[in-house]
């Protein structure tokens, strides 16, 4: 079976690597529960087997527990989306042989860099700072932490992109004939061909990463790992804490972009309220809002400012 080359460009994300590995080193932690991927522990190990999914199992008393970060949670769910749609083990197989490619295994030329960096739009300057950057971090490459190699592979890149930089992912895998390629579709210019006229007259499917990003947020059982992770502060935890227990006269919060407000009132049914916290929760992680304004039935008012990631 042949595969076509997948198509993911690298340059710039070197830069948020660094600063994730830096600043936000506990996204690579393990702590998630299989379960909260709804993957039977039967079909994980098989994938395992299969070597669709890397080895991640803590020793607890002698029993194994798989336990899984951001980056592992939505390449399960991939699978899981592939297979559901009669995707083959060997299929899925190549993809990630494709998406867990080390970008600091590959050999860089500076000329080749450079001339890629201005057809994608960036500037002489910007190149070259980039490719000075790939090149320390091949230097350093043996002083990054095992865990956090995921944020060196083309699919560490992918979800970053869309924690960091808001950007939309969908993973395309289109059939010609007895092959299969694959692609990445985005609004970025970094990622993916962009390449609709190349897939779209095809057999394919697309997965929206950013709807299986959604999903790890508003999972009730996971807010103590995303606020152990630092997705969440205490203060966004105040406000989920206050909307959750009904203490509070309402939560107005203003969305990043030009969207109608969303107001949460005490008089909302406890199920109305519950669902708006699982909303609240993914706004919070993503950090996709503006400012948020929690009133207490004290009238003490709470303000939270959106922060940048990076």
């Amino acid at each position: 079976m042949k595969i076509a080359s997948l198509e993911i460009k690298n340059q710039s994300t070197q830069e948020l690597m660094k600063f994730i590995g830096e600043k936000h080193s506990l996204f690579f932690e393990r702590k998630a529960g299989l379960s909260l991927t709804g993957v039977s522990a039967r079909n994980y190990h098989h994938w395992k087997e299969h070597g669709l999914v890397n080895v991640v199992v803590s020793d607890n008393q002698s029993r194994e527990w798989v336990r899984l970060n951001v980056y592992d949670f939505v390449w399960l769910k991939v699978i899981q989306t592939l297979r559901d749609f009669g995707a083959s083990i060997l299929t899925i197989a190549l993809l990630k042989h494709r998406l867990w490619v080390n970008i600091l295994d590959m050999q860089i030329d500076e000329q080749n860099f450079i001339e890629t960096n201005s057809q994608l739009g960036f500037t002489r300057e910007e190149s070259l700072e980039h490719y000075q950057l790939v090149k320390h971090l091949k230097k350093v490459r043996a002083s990054i932490p095992p865990e956090q190699v995921v944020a060196t592979t083309f699919w560490g890149m992918l979800v970053n992109s869309i924690l960091f930089e808001r950007r939309t992912v969908n993973l395309i895998i289109a059939k010609q004939g007895d092959d299969f390629r694959f692609d990445v579709f985005s609004d970025s210019p970094k990622l993916g061909s962009g390449n609709v006229k190349g897939w779209q007259p095809l057999p394919h499917l697309s997965i929206p990463l950013n709807s299986i990003l959604n999903q790890f947020f508003e999972i009730p059982e996971n807010e103590a790992n995303l606020i152990h992770w630092q997705f969440i502060d205490h203060r966004e935890s105040e406000v989920l804490k206050a909307v959750r227990e009904g203490n509070f006269k309402q939560v107005i919060v203003t969305p990043k972009e030009k969207k109608d407000k969303l107001y949460i009132e005490i008089t909302d049914t406890e199920e109305a309220r519950n669902e708006k916290a699982r909303h609240l929760t993914r706004l919070f992680g993503l950090k996709d809002y503006r400012e948020v304004v929690l009133i207490y039935r004290n009238d003490k008012h709470v303000i939270i400012k959106k922060k940048k990631r990076i």
